[in-house]
């Protein structure tokens, strides 16, 4: 197997990140194409919920806001969802559901660089 086609294979999260963090343009063709494609056919095993809408946890929904964001796609409700899930420190806690009180660094990090990926000075 090749290492492209195991990347590939693997885990969306893997496929997703290298894809962004690498940069790739997300006005191209094939990116466009992608993001319609997760965005119609994408869902979360929590509760079947579409993938650019997020589900419970705010790492995963973190994430997600950042691809969202990278990639132009729909994060509205998203963001509004993170809102709500604010704690009462500023930030967020992917153990939310399971009583963290407090927030993490690394959980606010991702769901606040998501509205800073989508504000970028060369994405009109």
């Amino acid at each position: 197997m090749e290492v492209t086609d195991w990347l590939l294979d693997g885990d969306p999260a893997i496929r997703w990140q290298v894809l962004r963090d690498l940069g790739l343009d997300p006005a191209s063709p094939a990116a466009r194409e992608t993001i319609s494609l997760v965005a119609a056919n994408c869902r979360w095993e929590h509760d079947g919920q579409a993938f650019f809408d997020g589900e419970v946890e705010a790492c995963n929904n973190g994430r997600t806001l950042s691809i969202g964001a990278y990639f132009d796609a729909d994060v509205d409700g998203l963001v509004t969802g993170l809102l709500d899930d604010q704690l009462e420190d500023g930030g967020w806690n992917c153990w939310t559901e399971q009583g963290a009180t407090v927030s993490s660094f690394d959980s606010t990090i991702w769901v606040l660089e998501g509205p800073h990926l989508r504000r970028r000075p060369d994405r009109a």
